[in-house]
């Protein structure tokens, strides 16, 4: 039964991987690891869902020619937001257009999963749970402590999964210490599984203002590229986890198991990345010496590099970043205060 809708979202500022990602062009969008772009292979993942049909991206309006290209000979419904609003109005947009029996699975854009045969597994599960009435969530089993992540406490089995007991906001590192080592405990990595018509009835029970005001921002005529109105920047931005997931009560999760990361820093993208005897993951025109434990790419000019260990150096035409890959989380603030500065504002 080809009833699975996958749901992309795929907006983002870019700022957490400047100077390589922008707000003209996040992250999504890049070959970051040299195998395709992130949007690329989410696509390739979802559609390997027993029953995926047509997906539907929700994305910015200025990116619409890197979602249909990205797709390729893929048939892409997308769903244009004047500006982001969050995940809730995303997710509810996507629900107002999907026939209400069809099972939305919601995934970003931006992640990595290494391990595709687990991924859908894990998502078979979660759709089976969903037919059943439930909303649910992958999981991801943590395999460090990380204060970057929210994570989600386990409580009675369900199924093959297990129903919702908390969400914890991201923690401090001592706290995502003893998180990370407690197997109740697993990553939020923001997928959600359920029907269009459930996912609809429970945001209209805990966040009718994003509904009404999502409604209001879909035109009257309608195919298969829809531009929201400029009704939906009086939305609520909010995401889903908080506007749906924790007041619900049938909500549910699924562990996901299957070499999951967000790409959310250049330390991830060197993680994730293929690296020489030194541990160095290297791409452009680089040349290192006694270099160790680093990530160096180069995009426009030749990068030398010597005797640094643990770095991140990127070079591209607009800009270079210099970090340590511990610090690298570091990045989005900073990056923040550049563009401010560039836009002619105080950077404080």
């Amino acid at each position: 039964m080809n009833d699975v809708r996958p749901v992309i979202l795929s907006g983002g500022s870019g700022t957490r991987l400047w100077p390589k990602s922008l707000e003209s062009k996040p992250k999504q969008f890049l070959d970051l690891l040299g195998s395709g772009t992130l949007y690329e292979k989410t696509l390739s993942r979802v559609m390997a869902i027993p029953g995926s049909t047509r997906p539907l991206a929700v994305t910015g309006a200025r990116y619409l020619s890197e979602t249909q290209a990205g797709a390729g000979d893929l048939a892409v419904d997308v769903v244009l937001e004047p500006q982001g609003r969050n995940t809730a109005a995303a997710i509810v947009a996507a629900a107002l257009l999907i026939p209400s029996e069809h099972l939305m699975v919601v995934t970003p854009s931006d992640h990595l999963v290494v391990d595709q045969d687990a991924f859908v597994a894990a998502v078979s599960e979660a759709i089976a749970l969903a037919r059943k009435g439930g909303i649910g969530t992958l999981g991801v089993v943590p395999d460090h402590a990380e204060t970057g992540f929210g994570y989600i406490q386990k409580g009675e089995p369900r199924n093959g999964g297990y129903a919702i007991q908390r969400f914890v906001e991201k923690p401090e590192s001592d706290v995502a210490a003893e998180l990370a080592n407690d197997s109740e405990y697993l990553w939020n990595a923001g997928i959600f599984i359920g029907t269009a018509g459930r996912i609809l009835a429970e945001a209209r029970a805990y966040c009718p203002d994003i509904v009404a005001g999502v409604e209001a921002a879909i035109p009257r005529d309608v195919g298969s590229v829809v531009r929201l109105t400029d009704d939906f920047l009086d939305v609520p931005a909010q995401p889903f986890d908080k506007a749906v997931m924790e007041k619900t009560r049938d909500g549910f999760v699924v562990p996901l198991d299957a070499g999951w990361t967000d790409v959310g820093s250049w330390k991830s993208v060197w993680a994730a990345s293929q690296k020489d005897d030194a541990g160095n993951a290297v791409m452009g025109r680089v040349v290192v010496g006694d270099v160790n434990g680093s990530y160096i790419n180069a995009s426009s000019r030749p990068v030398i590099v010597i005797g640094l260990d643990n770095v991140a150096v990127v070079e591209t035409e607009d800009g270079v970043l210099v970090t340590t890959l511990d610090r690298s989380q570091e990045l989005r603030k900073l990056a923040d205060r550049l563009k401010d500065r560039d836009s002619g504002e105080s950077a404080g």
